[in-house]
């Protein structure tokens, strides 16, 4: 492959964003990166007509139940007939250390159905071992739950995103106070 083993690119309109669902990505960070100062994220999304407002949240852990980290602002209401990343941060920095399972997810607080949620466009991986290992993060899988709670992971899918890093809270090599993009398209920038 000349870059990311991918087939499809899209919104997941399979797995929806509305009421107690939430819907995001599974990391793992490496054991070789710093401490990262994470200010907010950012996601890849769509939709028309979601009832709600949209927020994103921070879980921590492997499992199938992880603990909820942090939980950011929240955007009004906003149809997004063109998708579009939408960053939205959380009050404090959040601190990421390496070689830790992370979920970061979308979600509403509340209301919706088909029809009347968000979606996050969600990239397809080739499902075989050699193409798996050439992802970001040691892995990749999209991460979704119905109720809040119990998340179920897809290793064949996952959507796009980014941690938009506070320089000024640690993280070397670009000027204080820039907002730095950590995410699929290149690594750190600023």
């Amino acid at each position: 492959f000349a870059g990311l083993p991918l087939s499809n690119v899209g919104g997941d309109t399979t797995d929806r964003i509305y009421a107690s669902r939430e819907h995001g990505v599974l990391i793992t960070t490496p054991t070789t990166w710093p401490t990262l100062p994470v200010a907010g994220l950012s996601i890849f999304m769509t939709g028309a007509a979601p009832v709600n407002t949209l927020r994103y949240r921070l879980y921590s852990g492997a499992s199938s139940t992880p603990t909820l980290v942090a939980t950011t602002n929240t955007m009004s209401q906003n149809n997004f007939t063109n998708a579009s990343w939408n960053p939205l941060y959380f009050s404090s920095n959040q601190t990421l250390s390496a070689n830790s399972a992370y979920r970061v997810v979308a979600g509403t607080p509340s209301g919706g159905g088909v029809g009347n949620d968000y979606q996050q466009y969600t990239w397809t991986i080739e499902d075989n071992a050699d193409s798996k290992a050439l992802m970001p993060f040691g892995s990749l899988k999209k991460t979704y739950t119905t109720d809040g709670t119990n998340f179920t992971d897809t290793d064949t899918q996952f959507p796009n995103f980014a941690l938009l890093l506070d320089t000024a809270g640690g993280l070397t090599g670009s000027s204080s106070g820039v907002r730095t993009l950590l995410g699929l398209d290149g690594g750190l920038r600023g």
